[in-house]
């Protein structure tokens, strides 16, 4: 059965990128007020909310997974634009200490971005051509797959840390799709009917058996199998059907 959506804030401000924490208590988001784009966080039990950036630097935009939490839940990675360039930063869920941004680390801000359950940060690369990981202590970047052929987006870390799934667009028919990259192997596209090719992964299930993807198209979730079945598990109200699903499994 399809589950269903609920209102988690009541103001009028502009909010988007929302990203659940990796135990489901926070939902980090994005709020645009006149200073510009800010970070906030939203505890689900109290429905309190609290300013974590203040400079209004994020680089996000309404239909974008610009924000990734860290897999123990203590910091975020965000787009932030600086010296005339959008680079990955990292800061504190706590809000203490400001943005950190790591070095070397230009991306494409509207491809998506990820981190837990992994220790590494994947991201796409300004040209949309590699999915990148970087890790957020050295700042050290690794190519985890590359297409020259091919656009690629919102980039998804398995429970286990090993692969990541993500979408590709390209000319070649039987390149676009669902694909899945194996860190150290080769990438491999999942077979999916016509009706669920346009699906942009958002999360695993728990034992990483299955991916869970947003279809735009249908604005709705489906649990998608490495063997290309697919099960409706939510509806979204909103003009996309790119958000969050918790590592848990439960939201």
């Amino acid at each position: 059965a399809a589950g269903r959506t609920q209102s988690v804030t009541n103001t009028t401000t502009l909010k988007f990128g929302g990203k659940l924490s990796p135990d489901g208590t926070q939902i980090a988001f994005v709020q645009r007020d006149p200073r510009g784009d800010n970070l906030w966080s939203l505890t689900l039990a109290s429905g309190v909310a609290r300013q974590l950036t203040f400079d209004g630097t994020v680089a996000c935009g309404e239909r974008t997974i610009c924000l990734a939490w860290s897999a123990d839940g203590a910091r975020l990675a965000l787009f932030a634009r600086t010296g005339g360039q959008v680079k990955i930063g990292v800061v504190s869920a706590s809000g203490n200490g400001g943005v950190r941004i790591l070095p070397g680390s230009p991306v494409n801000w509207g491809s998506g971005i990820t981190w837990s359950p992994s220790s590494d940060i994947a991201y796409v690369d300004p040209s949309m051509r590699e999915v990148r990981r970087v890790e957020p202590e050295s700042g050290k970047i690794s190519i985890v797959y590359s297409d020259s052929a091919a656009t690629l987006f919102t980039p998804v870390v398995s429970p286990d840390g090993r692969q990541i799934a993500f979408y590709a667009v390209s000319v070649a028919d039987d390149r676009t799709g669902l694909w899945i990259a194996e860190f150290g192997k080769a990438a491999r596209r999942i077979p999916l009917k016509a009706a669920y090719s346009s699906a942009y992964p958002i999360g695993w299930t728990p034992d990483g058996s299955a991916i869970i993807a947003g279809l735009n198209a249908s604005r709705d979730f489906r649990k998608l199998t490495r063997d290309g079945r697919a099960e409706v598990i939510g509806r979204s109200n909103a003009r996309d059907a790119l958000c969050e699903a918790t590592v848990t499994g439960k939201r």
